[in-house]
């Protein structure tokens, strides 16, 4: 049987889920550094401000179990030139790893966003080289590695590889069309 998910907006009410799920090293590690470790009251405060005041169309949102925020998906939208583009991101609280639960995810999220966002042709994920769950989830939604930086970031001391994924607004609506027909039989 499968774990039942929602994505949704944050509210100030998921700060001690938010804290409980997000105060964990191993997640930390393979996120920005904008997502802090340790995972502080104050970080929490900061963050759930931040989400609980975007405006419509919604960029960031909770992914919740059993009413509980466990994680995060979100959206960042390029702008000028390179509005054409966005950039997708997640997180997920270990207990939760494992599952299928990200891969279900994220495939619902990518509908959001190209159907919240008609400008955007392009979707992108960075993720780093050794976080290999992640890229396992991305290449299950329909993502494909388009090149690799050497030595592209550094997290806690240690120069990572950092690998760019990228899904084209045609090849997911090409996909969804053979998943239908499939489907049909």
């Amino acid at each position: 049987m499968s774990i039942r998910y929602t994505f949704r907006e944050w509210k100030l009410s998921d700060k001690e889920s938010l804290i409980q799920y997000a105060n964990n090293l191993r997640v930390s590690k393979n996120l920005r550094d904008t997502f802090p470790y340790p995972y502080t009251e104050t970080a929490a405060d900061q963050w759930l401000h931040i989400a609980t005041s975007q405006k419509s169309p919604i960029q960031e949102f909770a992914i919740d179990i059993d009413g509980n925020a466990v994680g995060g998906v979100g959206v960042v939208v390029g702008s000028g030139e390179r509005r054409i583009a966005a950039e997708v991101g997640y997180w997920l609280g270990e207990p939760f790893w494992g599952k299928g639960i990200m891969t279900r995810v994220v495939t619902d999220f990518v509908d959001y966003v190209f159907h919240q966002f008609p400008e955007v042709i392009k979707l992108t994920a960075p993720i780093h080289a050794r976080n290999m769950g992640s890229q396992g989830v991305i290449k299950k939604v329909g993502f494909s590695l388009e090149s690799v930086e050497k030595c592209g970031v550094i997290k806690q001391g240690e120069l990572l590889d950092l690998c760019h994924y990228r899904l084209f607004r045609v090849d997911w609506e090409k996909l969804k069309k053979s998943e239908e027909h499939a489907c049909r039989g």
